[in-house]
């Protein structure tokens, strides 16, 4: 259990490093981010969390402020990876690595 809680932290991690370097390269590009190469590809790798975000949330949510949301979602859900890792094993697996 404390493996899979291990791997489903990790890949909430890179979804949330995506999402960050998503964010400094749309402030970069000036306007054109959809004509980068790494903005298409970190947002390749962000579409599956945005569509089941927007399958569990409700559907008057612009598709715009999607990223937004799903960033808070993976974001929580991070955390309580962190405290269920705590839990399961145990204070001496809180380590930040």
């Amino acid at each position: 259990m404390l493996e899979l809680t291990v791997l489903t932290k990790a890949i909430l991690e890179f979804v949330l490093l995506t999402y960050a370097g998503r964010a400094i390269l749309y402030l970069f590009a000036f306007g054109r981010h959809h004509d980068n190469l790494i903005y298409r590809m970190f947002s390749l790798v962000t579409q599956p969390p945005e569509q089941l975000v927007s399958y569990i949330t409700i559907k008057s949510i612009p598709q715009k402020h999607l990223p937004y949301f799903t960033f808070i979602f993976c974001f929580s859900l991070w955390i309580v990876m962190l405290v269920v890792k705590v839990i399961i094993g145990g204070p001496s697996s809180f380590n930040i690595q």
